[in-house]
């Protein structure tokens, strides 16, 4: 353990700036008193809401995917104190969500991706497919577009899922050629515990090491949730990870819209 400490401080002192499309190492980091130390950049806290709003003015975030995904936009609306004007027909499980502080140009969005998904019910009139919402993106430098699709296609096909990753990767590319300025950032999936057959770590695991390939050498930035998720042994598996976690995980993300 302390040779690996040594190893990683090294390593800290060397990172880079946090751009997108920078590899991720088989470890991508650590944790030291439980706060992420990236192997991949160098990323950095936030210690007050004043500190988030400086980062974010003027952004739209953009989220869409499973609700592993929905608990940024959750975590960003009370992070922020946001104001929520979401549609009054739209439910929280599936969105379309929409906050906002008109002070500070702060937007944020969720919305769930297309089927297949799992939730009790929802308007299917608000569903659309993730490369469809990407497509209506203009994009620019104030864009942070975040996408995690996971989640809900462990219980099925591979090729599904492939399918389906295939057709974000070109909407992104897309996107790209409209505005290479556009942040992309992938969420990875992360542990969970559920029933081996259908929602276990193993089928999730099998998703994101396809995932991670499909989006290999592209102009984007990894969330490795799974990372994350692994190294820390203070929380039990879950779905959802507990709110110090996703914490971790904006940190991270912010690290890349406003790099120290």
């Amino acid at each position: 353990m302390y040779n690996f400490l040594q190893t990683g401080l090294d390593h800290l002192a060397s990172r880079t700036r946090c751009i997108p499309g920078l590899p991720i190492p088989e470890i991508s980091g650590f944790y030291i008193k439980g706060v992420w130390k990236s192997l991949v950049c160098q990323n950095r806290q936030f210690f007050s809401q004043s500190e988030w709003r400086k980062c974010l003015r003027g952004k739209t975030l953009h989220f869409m995917g499973d609700s592993t995904i929905r608990q940024w936009y959750e975590h960003f609306v009370k992070i922020l104190n946001l104001t929520d004007s979401t549609l009054p027909d739209a439910i929280q499980q599936t969105g379309p969500l929409l906050a906002r502080d008109e002070v500070n140009n702060i937007t944020v969005t969720y919305r769930s991706h297309g089927p297949p998904l799992r939730c009790a019910w929802t308007r299917t009139f608000h569903l659309q497919y993730v490369a469809n919402v990407i497509d209506e993106i203009g994009g620019g430098p104030n864009d942070v577009v975040g996408i995690s699709v996971w989640a809900h296609f462990t219980s099925y096909a591979v090729d599904i899922y492939r399918e389906r990753m295939e057709a974000i990767r070109a909407a992104i590319q897309r996107l790209h050629q409209r505005n290479p300025e556009t942040l992309v950032v992938i969420k990875s999936a992360n542990t969970r515990m559920g029933n081996e057959l259908i929602a276990g770590d193993w089928l999730a695991h099998q998703l994101d090491l396809l995932m991670r390939e499909m989006f290999e050498g592209m102009n984007v930035v990894l969330i490795d949730a799974w990372e994350m998720t692994t190294a820390q042994q203070w929380q039990a598996d879950r779905i959802h990870p507990t709110s110090d976690i996703i914490i971790q995980e904006l940190e991270y993300l912010c690290s890349f819209i406003c790099p120290p």
